[in-house]
């Protein structure tokens, strides 16, 4: 490419900027004599449910009047501020998993490293919704399983039927003050021993 071909690619690309930087004048002129009001998005239950349920990559975006939306729980795993804002005087925050063990990946799989990298945002992203209530000063009482009975993909009833047993059997843990108890050991081993069996 010559020195004048060069030349005149690079006045088009500076006269296109020109235009957009224009257009983008125009734009901003027109939303501060007319701002934006914000309108309630009134749409069945079921888009309502699909566009909540929304997970990136695993499914396409749901548009509903023109905005994109997705699963609430990628930037609020855990609305204990919500509670709060509610007037809740202390909250109880239930967790389906296990925090995030920092286990060695073996990098072989592509796969495998992203569902790593989306294991350990969407942890820090937990543990942030409930360390920042409880810095200042407002009461979270956490129920967490102490072991993970499948994994967020897996769908087998009977481990779904495990996992929720198992997830009733903690929150008494918690709620009864025994979470260093007896009872906490018993509801692991019956768990485990429920999953031993279905496996």
């Amino acid at each position: 490419m010559s020195g004048s071909q060069k030349a005149a690619i690079a006045a088009k690309i500076k006269a296109l900027q020109k235009q957009v930087d224009e257009k983008n004048n125009v734009l901003q002129d027109c939303v501060r004599e007319k701002p934006s009001v914000s309108v309630p998005v009134t749409v069945s239950m079921q888009k309502a449910i699909i566009a909540s349920a929304g997970e990136p990559i695993i499914f396409r975006p749901t548009i509903l009047n023109g905005e994109v939306y997705f699963d609430g729980g990628l930037r609020d795993i855990v609305p204990v501020e919500a509670a709060f804002d509610a007037s809740a005087e202390v909250v109880y925050a239930i967790l389906a998993s296990t925090d995030v063990q920092s286990e060695p990946s073996s990098g072989k799989h592509m796969f495998e490293f992203l569902g790593r990298t989306i294991d350990i945002s969407t942890n820090e992203i937990r543990l942030d919704d409930i360390k920042l209530p409880r810095a200042r000063g407002k009461p979270v009482i956490v129920i967490q399983p102490t072991v993970d009975v499948h994994s967020g993909l897996t769908i087998d009833p009977g481990l779904i039927d495990i996992s929720i047993d198992y997830g009733f059997m903690r929150a008494y843990d918690v709620i009864d003050g025994s979470s260093s108890s007896k009872l906490m050991s018993l509801s692991l081993s019956l768990s485990l021993s429920l999953m031993t069996l279905l496996l």
